[in-house]
């Protein structure tokens, strides 16, 4: 499991995240979402970032929507994790 990250891939038709799956896998997965509008993350306050401190999960987006995420409520705590798709190496 530590030598390669796993992909985890949310559909076009996500509306909400709860805010703690982003932390599964020990932090060594790759999350894509594949949704244009950042989904609402619940379970977590607006001012929590969905991601551990030192995770080492990057979250992938669809490249016209990268400065949505970047902005968004709780997405923007964690904006250093958030890439275009057309970056994804997997």
């Amino acid at each position: 499991m530590y030598g390669v990250k796993k992909p985890v891939i949310f559909p076009e038709t996500l509306k909400t995240i709860h805010g703690y799956i982003v932390n599964q896998g020990n932090g060594y997965i790759n999350i894509i979402i594949k949704a244009i509008i950042p989904p609402v993350f619940v379970g977590i306050s607006t001012k929590e970032s969905p991601l551990y401190y030192n995770s080492t999960t990057e979250v992938y987006v669809p490249d016209e929507s990268l400065n949505l995420y970047k902005v968004a409520e709780n997405w923007k705590l964690m904006a250093k994790h958030i890439h275009p798709m057309s970056e994804y190496q997997g």
